[in-house]
């Protein structure tokens, strides 16, 4: 820590072991710099103390990454939920420290809202040592990049409304309310009477109740979009 710190890192990382070490996680804090704190192994009770100590020194640039410490993990073992569960109840930074062989689980904690993935990385998938079979090759690498940037595109914001693709397309293929068969000048207009038919150039069908128990005002001829003016006020 302290050869790290010397080199003016712009964060620190400290691996899943070290969060049962309040002692380490609070010099690590003290130096005032960002850290990610893996998770892997630990309890709420450990997690309440390790972020406490961080606190402590007045330290809130932190992550706390969703983690299962064994190489390779089992998607069994992800618990993505656990990381929506720390942002809850830390209102701290999450992301997620994958260990599996697939890259479905780095997407789903950005779907449920990580801000940060750790993935190992290997030149050579069969050196000695435990991580290599779970650690991912350049290519698999620019491809794990490629594919979260492409589910943080389709995340989008929170407000539901029409794209501008959509409200090009709302025209065509929305709607509009159709007499379903001839209808006489001064018949009461029934539910049976009516249709619904693209485009949406007329009245919406939103309307239907508006215009069921009017009287027509004209014949209307079947298949015939139905305007104000075909019924009485």
């Amino acid at each position: 820590l302290d050869f790290l710190d010397a080199l003016d890192v712009p964060l620190l990382k400290a691996a899943s072991m070290h969060l049962a070490e309040p002692q380490f996680l609070k010099r690590m804090a003290s130096t005032g710099r960002p850290l990610v704190i893996s998770t892997g192994m630990s309890t709420w009770e450990e997690l309440e103390l390790a972020v406490d100590v961080i606190r402590s020194t007045g330290n809130e640039q932190f992550v706390l990454l969703q983690c299962t410490t064994n190489y390779p993990s089992s998607i069994d073992d992800v618990n993505l939920n656990a990381m929506v569960s720390m942002q809850s109840r830390f209102k701290c930074f999450v992301g997620y420290s994958d260990h599996t062989q697939s890259h479905i689980p780095c997407l789903g904690s950005v779907a449920l809202g990580a801000s940060m993935i750790e993935k190992h990385f290997t030149l050579d998938r069969g050196l000695p040592g435990p991580d290599h079979s779970t650690s991912e090759t350049p290519e698999e690498f620019a491809a794990l990049v490629k594919t979260v940037r492409t589910m943080e595109a389709s995340m989008g914001g929170k407000d539901k409304t029409p794209t501008e693709a959509e409200k090009a397309n709302m025209q065509g293929m929305r709607r509009s309310i159709v007499a379903r068969c001839n209808i006489k000048a001064g018949q009461v207009v029934r539910d049976e009477d009516l249709t619904a038919k693209r485009p949406a150039t007329g009245i919406p069908p939103r309307d239907w109740e508006r215009i069921v128990g009017k009287v027509a005002a004209r014949d209307i001829k079947r298949g015939a979009m139905m305007v104000w003016s075909d019924v009485c006020a």
